[in-house]
């Protein structure tokens, strides 16, 4: 696995599987690790990107503004986009950058994720909004189920990797 963490940089074409972990950030546990550490296994398929900095000042206005630009642009790299709510914390950004991405899903190949904490303060409005915004995506309640989805992605796309090059091979 290639393992991207803000505010580090790819210039290059990302992996096949491209994830963002979006969600919670400030005042919530830091998940993203939990989720790269489940991960670790998964072999050089998959690019994992965490928007999560290791000392970020949230106070600095120049580096609030960077950090949102890094984040849009691998926002707009990848092929998946994993959402975690913790219960901790409302996340509006990520709330906004889910509407967003959902929009998006329907028009271009990307994926989306979610995972919320089963005492996530506004999981029913997550219910009801994807149920009538788009009903492929499931609600997962645990960081497990969340990597899961991940891991599945990766070896979906291994597979039907394997069959072009096979199909190509009998051509």
């Amino acid at each position: 696995m290639i393992y991207l963490q803000a505010p580090d940089r790819i210039e290059t074409k990302l992996r096949s599987t491209s994830v963002f972990l979006a969600g919670g950030i400030s005042n919530c546990p830091q998940w993203q690790s939990y989720v790269k550490d489940s991960l670790v296994d998964i072999g050089n398929e998959l690019t994992l990107i965490n928007p999560r900095q290791q000392d970020y000042l949230f106070d600095d206005a120049v580096a609030a503004r960077h950090q949102i630009g890094w984040e849009y642009e691998y926002l707009h790299r990848v092929d998946t986009i994993a959402f975690w709510f913790p219960k901790e914390t409302v996340c509006p950004i990520s709330l906004f950058e889910l509407g967003c991405a959902v929009t998006r899903s329907k028009n271009e190949s990307l994926r989306v994720f979610v995972g919320c904490h089963p005492e996530y303060s506004r999981k029913f409005d997550l219910e009801v909004q994807l149920g009538i915004r788009n009903t492929y995506i499931e609600i997962v309640n645990s960081l497990d189920e969340l990597s899961h989805q991940i891991r599945k992605r990766v070896t979906t796309s291994n597979m039907i990797k394997e069959l072009c090059k096979e199909l190509k091979r009998n051509q």
